[in-house]
């Protein structure tokens, strides 16, 4: 018999050959096995890593509040760009950096473009032109959903 933890913040144990829940209830009898099972030193496999949030689209706002909070952009650029359609200057110099086809399309996109979505090609580029990795595009997206 093995036990694993639930995930953090929820009291009580699965038990692994079942997947039966085993709620932390010392008038439980399989919570009292359990604890038996512990003091004959056993100990259980942790608790699940839960699955990182997989953001795939938020506001503009969310994007240039989330940018701003993380120094992508200053809060007066990000004000700016959401007031008046004004690109901070680091972004404006971003656009650049794409091929030439592709810089209206991306000024239209970051000026007006209701959502941005995480797939989307020109957004990314522009996060590599910014010097973002992967990894760093993604925390900024899930900043962005809570923001």
């Amino acid at each position: 018999m093995t036990y694993t933890l639930h995930m953090a913040g929820v009291p009580g144990v699965v038990r692994d050959a079942d997947g039966a829940g085993i709620p932390d209830d010392p008038g439980n009898r399989d919570w009292q096995a359990y604890q038996s099972w512990l003091k004959a030193g056993h100990q259980p496999h942790p608790a699940p890593v839960a699955a990182p949030m997989v953001v795939h689209s938020v506001t503009r706002r969310q994007f240039f509040q989330a940018a701003a909070q993380s120094g992508l952009v200053t809060q007066g650029e990000a004000l700016g760009l959401l007031a008046t359609g004004t690109m901070p200057e680091k972004l404006e110099k971003a656009v650049q950096l794409l091929p030439a086809a592709d810089q209206y399309p991306a000024r239209m996109m970051i000026t007006g473009e209701p959502s941005f979505a995480r797939n989307n090609a020109l957004l990314v580029h522009l996060g590599t032109a910014l010097g973002l990795t992967a990894q760093q595009f993604d925390a900024l997206f899930q900043a962005a959903a809570s923001a």
